[in-house]
């Protein structure tokens, strides 16, 4: 089934192979009692979802196991798990985040030192293809990059700031104002370090695109999409580089 990302109810997103909902429940008990009732539709349909119960959220992900893709059963259960929602006031959670770790040959410092240096970015990222300081005198938090990004369709520059800087610890710089995040987090671990690259889509950055393309969610899917494959591309990189 080719997948319409337009007609999906509002707060759902393809993820990989199934499509994603998370939504904002406050507190545990609201989580678990939204979880019962998912569950309560999950029977009535005779179709289950994967779902995750955290402290403040709780995300749904809906796949046919049987064909291994999203089917009018995935949909239709979505649209009764939003009509749920919805009649108990629960918004989707529009953020997204992901991480993904590897182990890195090298001392923290010497991670964190490599990853830190702008003007190298273009060794590992596979998107970045080159970063400059706008002064580079300026490095720690506060400090503005602006990159040069090509996805081998289209060419653009982005600007970004450094918001953590500590060394042997973590490197951590926002795009556009805060419509992403991006960092990696550092711990020493078995005569290395491991290496945890993250990466938040904010709501602002939800908003951006709703703002200024033409097609906002097809925009955003891509860019997350995006974002999960390159990254352990960059660990990779990295770990070659310091290996």
């Amino acid at each position: 089934m080719k997948l319409d990302i337009t007609t999906l109810p509002e707060g759902w997103r393809p993820l990989d192979a199934t499509i994603c909902a998370r939504y904002r429940t406050g507190n545990f008990a609201t989580g678990l009692s939204f979880v019962q009732q998912v569950g309560e539709l999950a029977e009535e349909a005779d179709h289950h979802p994967d779902v995750t119960l955290t402290f403040p959220t709780v995300e749904v992900l809906l796949i046919s196991h049987d064909v291994g893709e999203v089917t009018d059963r995935d949909l239709a259960l979505a649209g009764r798990i939003t009509q749920l929602a919805t009649e108990r006031g629960l918004e989707p959670d529009l953020e997204r985040t992901h991480e993904v770790s590897a182990w890195v040959p090298a001392s923290p410092e010497d991670v964190y030192a490599l990853v830190s240096n702008v003007p190298r970015t273009g060794e590992w990222s596979p998107t970045c293809r080159s970063a400059e300081w706008h002064d580079p005198a300026q490095t720690g938090v506060g400090a503005l990059f602006t990159g040069h990004n090509d996805d081998g369709k289209r060419q653009w520059t982005s600007t970004s700031k450094v918001t953590a800087a500590e060394p042997g610890e973590r490197f951590e710089w926002e795009v556009n104002d805060g419509a992403t995040r991006w960092g990696y987090v550092l711990a020493p671990h078995e005569g290395g370090t491991l290496v945890t690259h993250t990466w938040h889509f904010t709501e602002r950055g939800h908003a951006f695109f709703m703002e200024k393309f033409p097609k906002p969610l097809v925009g955003m899917a891509k860019r997350e999409q995006a974002a999960r494959k390159d990254m352990p591309i960059t660990l990779t990189r990295i770990a070659r580089l310091l290996g």
